[in-house]
């Protein structure tokens, strides 16, 4: 997937730790994309996605 980003969509950067243990990207960039057309497009299972903070994302995985 983050190959994938990278090569196909232009401004898109990700962060994160890959030494956190998680198998996909923790943080995505997508520069000049608005943040809740992005999320409709994302709405699907197994993805969590937020415009605002790391914080939002935890809330709707279930994470406190």
């Amino acid at each position: 997937m983050e190959k994938g980003l990278l090569e196909r969509v232009p401004k898109t950067s990700v962060s994160g730790n890959p030494f956190a243990g998680y198998q996909i990207p923790q943080n995505v960039t997508l520069g000049g994309a608005v943040g809740e057309t992005i999320q409709l497009l994302l709405n699907c299972p197994g993805m969590a996605s937020s415009s605002g903070s790391a914080e939002d994302v935890l809330e709707i995985l279930g994470v406190s």
